[in-house]
């Protein structure tokens, strides 16, 4: 119950653990999934858009807590995400896939530390953006 307790503050619903779904907004039932992955322990977390239903600072801060759980628990996160920036803050590796059949990969950017520095974020953020694009995949 304690690892439970952790991740439903870690989430931001310290106080609502007694609430019934239907009590929780859209956000608050988004956050209870991404607590509910985090507490198995998993090595692999798959994620599909996991932060659209939450305002932006909610998920700038679910957004940072997944990318240090990631990297501070080793975990393999695959997010799917039309957010190239989510993707950059989160990822390690960046794939683009084509949008025709959603297997075959146009391309892929290998991410690191200095890709989190404020130029080079925009440097790949421009490179990603260009990518889609070029693959006609930009809204």
């Amino acid at each position: 119950m304690h690892e439970a307790n952790e991740k439903i503050k870690a989430v931001g619903l310290s106080g609502a653990e007694m609430k019934f779904p239907k009590e929780l907004s859209g956000g608050m039932q988004q956050r209870v999934a991404i607590a509910r992955a985090l507490a198995a322990n998993p090595e692999i977390i798959l994620m599909d858009e996991p932060f659209s239903a939450l305002d932006n600072h909610l998920r700038e801060t679910l957004t940072d807590l997944v990318a240090t759980l990631a990297k501070d628990k080793k975990l393999t996160i695959i997010l799917n995400t039309h957010s190239i920036e989510e993707a950059i803050k989160v990822s390690s590796e960046i794939i683009i896939l084509a949008k025709k059949d959603g297997r075959s990969i146009l391309q892929k950017f290998e991410l690191d530390a200095q890709n989190k520095h404020v130029s080079e974020y925009f440097k790949t953020k421009l490179e990603v953006t260009n990518a889609i694009k070029k693959a006609g995949m930009a809204n």
